[in-house]
């Protein structure tokens, strides 16, 4: 069993946790889905929920998924801060009314507290716990600015800490992130580096981004794509002040895709530079997402200084399963640039840098031999190291030998 919070439709969080319950489906394993009601606005007719039902059960891709109360209909600061709260305590309920014998209690943090939820039923009905490490909060918060009160960070860092000891193995998607969790005193052999993955049976083929370029006038034009949530941890500031220097460049052109806390401010913040070499996309089905990719000349990772995670976005997985050149404006002591490094795939520059930004995409417009070269290089290196079958094979194995301790 799995808790989770965000999955599809949920279309930017859902992908991972998705693809993880369908690929353990069928390696043959019982799987069931505990998370919450899809939001208001994602939710077409024949998932109509009547306003008197808690939870509701349905079949996806061979799993089980349970949906259990709240439902928000909002992507802001504050809702999402209220959510940090509220999916612990549903997913807690779910999860112990959905429990089911000889299984392996699974979650993904953050939210932080899921990780209280999944421990405690854990150990109400003495079963092993993953716990999978997207994030490490509070200390991501607290590098953001988000997260000020001493007292609070206090309590969240005994929490993280209370759970990645209550936990009998944790999963982490970056070296960074194992460093971090084994100085809380967790023995090194309890974490285990699998990076998140892209599956690349299911990314569409590319035969439909002529005609996206066609619809969108954009045949001529040498593009540059940052698709993914426009949120604080973003350096995407930075890129609007890049196109801004490249102005005069009249083949180039930014695509900003998808949506998020920020978008507002950089959409004011192009109108007020009378940019017209960057458009603004609402968030895009994974197939039109695919397209989009597709159809770019170079795609770009960003995080602004104080952010060090994700340590791999999966974004930066997708665009190298397009096999496109990745520009990375993030930090330069994350792990992000060292698979650029290693994969030969693209090209990290400081955050924070809209002369550098700009000086790299130039490279590659200037470039086209280079471009091809690391775009290849990419997908390769995926294909070696980031595939899903190699990353669920380990989780199969991990959960395999906490089953038979279990039983011992």
């Amino acid at each position: 069993m799995t808790l989770e919070s965000g999955f599809p439709p949920e279309l930017a969080s859902g992908r991972l946790p998705f693809e993880f319950a369908s690929q353990l489906a069928k390696l043959g394993h019982n799987v069931v889905v505990v998370t919450i009601f899809p939001r208001k606005y994602l939710l077409d007719k024949k998932r109509k929920i009547a306003k008197w039902k808690f939870f509701y059960q349905e079949q996806m891709d061979g799993f089980d998924v349970i949906r259990f109360r709240p439902q928000f209909s909002s992507n802001s600061l504050a809702s999402r801060m209220l959510e940090h709260v509220l999916i612990p305590a549903s997913l807690f309920i779910g999860g112990l009314a959905s429990a089911r014998k000889d299984m392996v209690i699974h979650c993904t943090i953050p939210p932080l507290f899921i990780g209280f939820s999944a421990c405690l039923i854990g150990r109400l009905l003495g079963t092993p716990i993953v716990v999978r490490v997207q994030d490490v909060h509070p200390d991501a918060l607290v590098k953001l600015g988000l997260l000020k009160n001493r007292l609070l960070i206090k309590f969240l860092e005994f929490a993280e800490k209370l759970i990645y000891l209550c936990a009998d193995h944790l999963t982490v998607i970056g070296e960074t992130y194992r460093k971090h969790i084994i100085s809380k005193g967790v023995y090194p052999s309890k974490v285990t580096l699998i990076p998140n993955w892209a599956d690349t049976a299911k990314i569409p083929s590319s035969n439909n981004s002529s005609k996206f370029l066609k619809d969108m006038d954009l045949e001529k034009e040498f593009i540059v794509t940052y698709a993914g949530t426009m949120s604080w941890p973003q350096d995407l500031e930075t890129v609007v002040e890049a196109a801004n220097m490249l102005r005069n460049h009249k083949d180039i052109m930014f695509l900003l895709v998808g949506d998020g806390v920020k978008k507002k401010i950089l959409i004011e913040r192009s109108k007020a530079l009378c940019l017209s070499n960057i458009r603004f996309l609402p968030l895009q089905s994974r197939e039109k997402y695919f397209e989009i990719l597709d159809a770019s000349n170079v795609c770009l990772v960003s995080l602004r200084k104080s952010f060090e995670s994700p340590s791999v976005p999966s974004k930066m997985l997708d665009i190298m399963a397009c096999g496109k050149p990745v520009i990375a404006n993030v930090p330069l002591g994350g792990d992000v640039p060292e698979i650029l490094k290693k994969a030969k795939c693209g090209l990290a520059v400081e955050p924070e840098n809209p002369h550098l930004l700009a000086k790299a995409i130039l490279m590659l417009l200037d470039d086209d031999a280079l471009a091809e070269e690391l775009g290849k290089n990419g997908r390769k290196y995926l294909d070696k190291h980031f595939s899903i079958s190699t990353c669920i094979d380990r989780y199969e194995q991990i959960m395999t030998n906490l089953i038979n301790k279990a039983q011992l």
